[in-house]
């Protein structure tokens, strides 16, 4: 898909010394694309879709990446654990895939309890019975988009929307189990030109272009809890 966005600001705009709302909308064409890429990623993993490979759908009970356990330290152990234990290839030339446990994406209903969960697994209890804080490696995410009040918009598709869950949790690996897949081009330097609308009148301007498509990959870098 393609995000573009283009701004103006012709004559007029500085004889009415409105200059200074071309850096205002200048920075939001980038926010708005920063965001787009984050409404592709999120929109493919609440579609969940089948994977060529398996034909499964990304998460799903056959492989054992989607079960219905609340967010605790038993449950996030339970799933940096499945990640570890994930292979490649055939069952008689299976090799470990080295799918690392990085982070964990939760919507803000789950913010503590996924704190908790982190900082539980990083205590660790040493020769002399005390605790101890260990990296374990996974840092929290908080996404207001998987919120179960906020509607996403797939970029692909105006009209595909999905709602998150305030109870589905998720870990992720890397390499992650989304890839994404883009170009960006933007002119960051002001242009003069003629105003696009307008006849004899100049001005200046900012464009952002964005080619970018998010796909999901592999089911042995996702784990999601919660699940209904």
């Amino acid at each position: 898909m393609r995000f573009s966005r283009q701004m103006f600001i012709d004559e007029q705009d500085v004889t009415d010394d409105d200059v200074s709302s071309l850096m205002r909308q200048a920075r939001q064409l980038g926010v708005d694309a920063v965001q787009t890429v984050r409404d592709l990623i999120v929109s493919t993993l609440l579609a969940n879709r089948s994977l060529l490979v398996t034909g499964r759908a990304l998460m799903n009970s056959t492989d054992g990446n989607s079960v219905s356990t609340a967010l605790t330290s038993d449950s996030l152990a339970d799933a940096r654990q499945w990640m570890g234990e994930q292979t490649t290839g055939t069952t008689a030339e299976s090799r470990p895939s080295h799918v690392r446990p990085v982070a964990l994406v939760v919507p803000p209903a789950l913010e503590s309890a996924g704190r908790a969960a982190i900082q539980s697994q990083q205590i660790l209890t040493n020769s002399n019975g005390n605790g101890v804080e260990a990296d374990v490696g996974v840092n929290l995410e908080v996404w207001p988009e998987l919120a179960a009040g906020y509607e996403n918009t797939d970029p692909r598709d105006d009209q595909t929307k999905y709602v998150g869950s305030d109870s589905q949790w998720y870990l992720t690996g890397s390499p992650g189990p989304i890839g994404l897949l883009g170009r960006r081009e933007s002119w960051l330097e002001p242009r003069t030109s003629a105003a696009p609308e307008t006849v004899n009148r100049w001005g200046t301007g900012y464009g952002v272009t964005l080619d970018a498509n998010a796909v999901a990959l592999d089911y042995r870098a996702i784990y999601r809890g919660g699940a209904s």
